[in-house]
């Protein structure tokens, strides 16, 4: 499992180029939902007291990057950045959050899966989630 974590954070620091040489980061374990699974969000905070870089990357359970954001700049002092992602129910999801100092950061990766309510209208319903550590 060590390894896998490794090789996750390692994909996700060549896949976000600009971040690349960012110092630190904090990933969640890789967790499957169900087979219903739609979607996943990955979701962090800058709980610090000023701006920081942040990169995202949703990987999947073989180490490789689904989707990635750079939160379109560095984000002020209690703002947060997420990035959703369509996925398949055949592989598991991990989140990799990428800036220079992680110590203020806060995430979540969230694992959705899409629900009719009593009028049909489809609404996402979370079924898994993992702090980013």
């Amino acid at each position: 499992m060590k390894i896998l974590i490794l090789a996750t954070a390692a994909a996700a620091m060549f896949a976000l180029g600009s971040t690349a040489n960012a110092a630190q980061q904090i990933a969640s374990p890789i967790i499957f939902g169900n087979h219903f699974q739609d979607l996943a969000e990955c979701v962090v905070l800058n709980a610090g007291s000023g701006p920081l870089a942040v990169g995202l990357t949703i990987v999947n359970d073989a180490g490789d990057t689904v989707a990635t954001s750079n939160c379109d700049g560095p984000l002020g002092a209690g703002e947060f950045c997420s990035l959703t992602k369509a996925i398949d129910f055949q592989n598991s999801f991990a989140c990799v959050a990428t800036a220079p100092s992680t110590r203020s950061l806060r995430g979540t990766l969230i694992l959705d899966q899409t629900v009719l309510d009593d009028f049909f209208v489809p609404n996402s319903h979370p079924i898994r989630a993992a702090a980013l550590q």
